[in-house]
């Protein structure tokens, strides 16, 4: 299964605005990174993995839109 940063914040419970505090980050910009993670910087990504406690295998990393045209019904 592949999920989005989005599903994996919900899945942990977290707010958008308590990942922003512990990542460092204003709570838009990780909601623009739920959004569309085509641009997420390496260290970003490798810190909301880690509070997440999710592998990257299972991150979709790109669109919303193109989450749902690529991996959902599959």
């Amino acid at each position: 299964m592949i999920i989005t940063l989005r599903c994996a914040r919900i899945f942990k419970g977290y707010s958008v605005l308590r990942v922003a505090k512990k990542c460092n980050v204003s709570a838009n910009t990780i909601s623009k990174y739920e959004r569309d993670s085509s641009n997420i910087t390496v260290g970003m990504l490798r810190k909301m993995l880690k509070l997440y406690n999710v592998p990257i295998d299972i991150i979709h990393i790109g669109s919303t839109e193109d989450y749902v045209t690529n991996h959902m019904d599959k």
